[in-house]
């Protein structure tokens, strides 16, 4: 399944990763897609089937680029490690050091990532589902070189649109389009994990933004997509003492909406001004509130709610 463009484009002096390394990725992750698809359509032997190969393709993959010395896939970058984790490859003895691997080589750059399109694709939902939005929100609010700010901040030529090179201005005009989608995936990540809005076309849709963390650079987010069952709008606003955030779910779907973890547990949880649930006692106390189904208080000191379709105003205060 060898393709010859790989992980494209990473920013100079970086270099690209193993080639035969992405494809094989790029393979596990078209075969994942296959076995959902399948399940989807309720075909169940095609959907063990290609379970079975996307386990064996991680299987192959581990055994073929996994430096036990490095504690690393192939040349322990940053991409392959991240497309190591996020096509399951990696033991889950081992994956925990694999993701330190990655988070070590963004903070020796000084927050800054080293991956072409593929990489970048996978590093940024790969940091914020595992415990590191904030070091995602470090890498995509740099406007140094390279970094999507800097194609906006440079000496050179401040762009509107996205760049096809990171490094745009010091190449010649070959393959140098300066409106152009190469590294748009970040849009998703906006959308999923700094807005929170996670669309499901069969199932209710999640609105659950990333936590942010104290000195997390971005405090705030307003969001709105147009999803094919009705616009799902999302405004939060984080402050030291309270997560204040703004939903409409559509009337086409119903919603979990999670109230992100605080450094400090939450006390209260208000819904339109109506307190809903009090954390201040030995056992949270959850009060009836319209519109609202279920509201829990997850492990991790975020809440979880199940709602139908309306406005909500929740106030979380800590």
């Amino acid at each position: 399944m060898y393709y010859h463009y790989g992980d494209w484009v990473p920013p100079p002096p970086h270099p690209q990763a193993n080639q035969s390394l992405t494809s094989a990725a790029s393979y596990a992750i078209d075969v994942f897609h296959l076995a959902k698809i399948a399940g989807l359509l309720s075909n169940v032997a095609e959907q063990q089937k290609y379970e079975a190969l996307y386990t064996q393709i991680g299987k192959n993959f581990h055994a073929v680029w996994y430096n036990s010395t490095t504690g690393g896939y192939d040349d322990n970058g940053q991409t392959a490690n991240t497309l190591a984790l996020s096509i399951d490859a990696v033991p889950a003895n081992l994956q925990a050091g694999v993701l330190n691997n990655i988070v070590t080589s963004i903070k020796l750059m000084n927050y800054h990532f080293s991956t072409g399109i593929l990489g970048l694709r996978y590093l940024l939902p790969l940091l914020s589902d595992n415990g590191h939005h904030d070091v995602a929100l470090q890498l995509t609010t740099q406007t140094t070189y390279p970094s999507f700010g800097f194609m906006f901040n440079n000496p050179w030529e401040n762009a509107t649109t996205l760049w096809e090179l990171m490094d745009a201005p010091n190449e010649g005009p070959s393959m140098n389009s300066r409106n152009h989608i190469m590294w748009g995936s970040i849009g998703a990540w906006f959308y999923r994990y700094v807005g929170g809005i996670k669309p499901n076309g069969l199932q209710e849709i999640e609105i659950s933004p990333a936590p942010v963390g104290r000195k997390s650079p971005v405090t705030s987010a307003s969001v709105s997509y147009d999803s094919f069952k009705g616009k799902i709008t999302v405004d939060w606003e984080k402050t030291e003492t309270s997560f204040g955030m703004k939903v409409i779910v559509p009337s086409a779907t119903t919603g979990r909406v999670v109230v992100p973890k605080h450094e400090s547990p939450y006390t209260l949880l208000s819904s339109n001004d109506l307190v809903i649930a009090d954390f201040t006692r030995e056992q949270p106390v959850y009060f009836e509130h319209p519109g609202v189904d279920s509201i829990n208080l997850l492990d991790d000191g975020s809440i979880e709610l199940k709602v139908q379709p309306g406005k909500y105003n929740l106030f979380a205060s800590v």
